[in-house]
């Protein structure tokens, strides 16, 4: 049954560490939790990546690009880093997948701008460019363009014809877990910052995306004047 399921459906996987196991368990004989793990993935012909990942595990992957292994190997961000490098081997011993959806995030309340997207991304896209029939989609949060560089982000859509990037508005509001160990929801803005407010007037999200970066390049601080508009909405509210 799982045979006919990874042939005939998208498997979506969550787990960096899972995808390490379930390609090494194809190949070898080793004790599996699951009866899924037996199954070949040279088997699967669409594979959906999800990863939502601390900030430490792109800074990692950062200093290994860079062959800095200024990190512990006992680190757990430095060791999923070292998973993630080997990716685009792990993934070649999908043999049947036509198609990659590989959706990341962190999960902190910086920027997404502060991840170097093409460090991370770059090696693995190098070794999956080889294989002329897979077809891969890369969904990322939306980059502020403030803070936006050529050199760490991509900037255009399409990276190469196999390969493209799809932006997707980033969650706004995070759980952080203070030192004494409580849990608090916090609310942290990040590009375009006047969705919010133009979403009332029915615009499309490509039109407020057009919109905002308008404002940016004319030389307002769309963050401020998000900030204002919150903080009055606010107010309003509380009447």
């Amino acid at each position: 049954m799982y045979d006919l399921v990874v042939r005939t459906s998208v498997v979506h996987v969550s787990d960096l560490e899972f995808i390490d196991e379930w390609a090494r368990a194809s190949v070898t004989v080793m004790p599996a939790s699951s009866g899924f793990m037996e199954v070949p993935v040279s088997n699967v012909i669409r594979l959906s990546i999800t990863l939502k990942l601390p900030l430490a595990f792109f800074w990692s992957v950062e200093r290994l690009s860079c062959n800095d292994p200024a990190s512990s190997e006992t680190d757990s961000a430095a060791q999923q880093a070292s998973i993630w490098q080997r990716l685009g081997s792990t993934l070649g011993r999908f043999k049947a997948l036509k198609k990659l959806d590989l959706w990341l995030d962190h999960n902190e309340t910086q920027y997404w701008a502060v991840v170097n997207e093409r460090s991370t991304l770059d090696p693995l896209l190098a070794q999956l460019n080889r294989r002329c029939d897979l077809e891969v989609t890369i969904t990322l949060p939306m980059l502020h363009p403030r803070f936006e560089n050529d050199e760490r982000h991509y900037i255009e859509e399409k990276i190469t014809p196999n390969v493209r990037v799809h932006r997707v508005l980033r969650q706004k509001r995070h759980a952080v877990t203070n030192a004494t160990g409580d849990i608090r929801i916090v609310k942290e803005n990040d590009f375009p910052f006047m969705y919010e407010a133009y979403e009332q007037y029915d615009m499309s999200l490509a039109e407020i995306v057009s919109r905002e970066r308008e404002e940016w390049r004319e030389g307002r601080d769309m963050e401020k004047v998000s900030s204002g508009f919150n903080l009055l909405t606010g107010k309003l509210a509380m009447r």
